[in-house]
């Protein structure tokens, strides 16, 4: 049995052996998106901003893939989230306000 282990055949602390997922150095997704992007004239930034923004619209819509989606990259997969602490989003047409004290639930973004 390797030193590595314990008597159960766990790894112990600190042990030598490479953990699960993608190997370090292999290559670096957001480089090739931004070196894609502005090969093609592309603005990176605003490209994300488009697909966040229809994510948004089809959450207030009421698709729940596109909700949790969003939940679980802006707060955490599978973690309980209190709504007190995500801000207003009142920027995308269609999204009812976060905030329980504002009475008229206003879209418009313009109060």
């Amino acid at each position: 049995m390797s030193s590595d282990r314990d008597a159960a055949g766990r790894f112990l602390p600190g042990h030598s052996m490479p953990g699960p997922g993608r190997p370090p150095g292999r290559f670096d997704l957001v480089e090739i998106a931004s070196e894609r992007a502005a090969a093609e004239g592309i603005d990176l930034r605003e490209a994300v901003w488009r697909v966040l923004k229809s994510l948004f619209e089809a959450a207030g819509k009421g698709d729940p893939r596109a909700a949790k989606l969003l939940i679980d990259r802006l707060c955490g997969p599978n973690k309980a989230v209190d709504f007190g602490d995500i801000p207003t989003i009142r920027l995308i047409t269609g999204l009812r306000s976060a905030d329980p004290q504002n009475e008229h639930n206003d879209t418009r973004g313009d109060n």
